[in-house]
C-alpha cells in the first residue's frame, strides 16, 4: 500500500474544527494488503467519503470519546496528579489504565468497572460519526462494513 499522507489546515467553525484538505494521494498496489487498510481509507477508496470527512470524523470522536482517566477525576475519583502518574506508568509499561490504577491503590476493581461501563455508554465509533456528521447514509455505512469486513477476512485467510 502506497500512502502519502495529506496535509491539512484547520478552519473554524462555531463548535468545530473542521479540516481542508491541501492533497492526498492514496493507492493499493495489491488486494493483500488490504488487510493493513483501515476503515476509512477504504470509504476513502471506494470514494464514500473525503479526507474531510476521515479528519472531520476523527475529530468528533476525539472531542466526543471520553478517556478512563478524564472520567474518573471528573468525577473525583482520581486527581490530575493521580491520572499523570498512572500514564506515565502506562507509556513504560503499556498495560490498561484501569489495571494501572487498581495495581497502585488509585482505584477498585468496581470503580473502574462502573468507569468502563460509563465510557462504553458514549463511545462513538468511527462510521457512527461520518453518520452524524452526514458523510454517508446510515444504509451505506452497513454496506460498506460489510464489504470491508469481508475483504479483510479474504485477506486474512489468503
Amino acid at each position: 500500500m502506497t500512502v502519502q499522507p495529506g496535509l491539512f489546515t484547520a478552519n473554524s467553525v462555531p463548535g468545530r474544527i473542521v479540516a481542508k484538505p491541501l492533497r492526498f494521494y492514496y493507492s493499493l498496489s495489491m488486494s493483500s494488503e488490504y488487510k493493513y487498510l483501515k476503515f476509512g481509507r477504504f470509504l476513502l477508496d471506494k470514494k464514500l467519503i473525503t479526507a474531510t470527512d476521515i479528519v472531520n470524523a476523527r475529530i468528533l470522536q476525539k472531542s466526543s470519546n471520553i478517556l478512563i482517566g478524564q472520567l474518573a477525576a471528573s468525577k473525583g475519583l482520581l486527581s490530575g496528579e493521580e491520572v499523570e502518574k498512572i500514564l506515565v506508568i502506562q507509556e513504560d509499561t503499556y498495560e490498561k489504565f484501569g489495571e494501572i490504577a487498581v495495581r497502585e491503590n488509585y482505584l477498585t476493581i468496581e470503580q473502574v468497572e462502573a468507569l468502563l461501563k460509563e465510557q462504553q455508554d458514549g463511545y462513538i465509533f468511527f462510521g457512527e460519526a461520518l453518520v452524524r456528521l452526514g458523510a454517508i447514509s446510515e444504509a451505506q455505512l452497513i454496506e460498506g462494513l460489510k464489504e470491508f469486513n469481508r475483504i479483510k477476512l479474504e485477506s486474512a485467510i489468503s
